[in-house]
């Protein structure tokens, strides 16, 4: 039913906090060198967390200044 309207993005996920589908929005809430690590969530028990957000899969990005805290 997603690609018959035509959205098939994932949603993307900053340090915990839900930032949206939308790519570019990502892009620009950090500072690629600032990235420690990303992760692709697409198992269904995963996603689950993450509703009807989660459809399209999860990426889960994780920045230096998160794991230092």
């Amino acid at each position: 039913m997603n690609s018959l309207m035509g959205d098939t993005r994932p949603l993307y996920v900053i340090d915990g906090a839900i930032v949206g589908r939308d790519y570019r929005q990502a892009n620009a809430a950090i500072n690629p060198a600032d990235v420690a690590s990303v992760r692709i969530v697409k198992d269904l028990a995963q996603l689950a967390k993450y509703g009807e957000q989660g459809r399209n899969g999860v990426i889960i990005i994780k920045t230096r200044s998160h794991l230092s805290k």
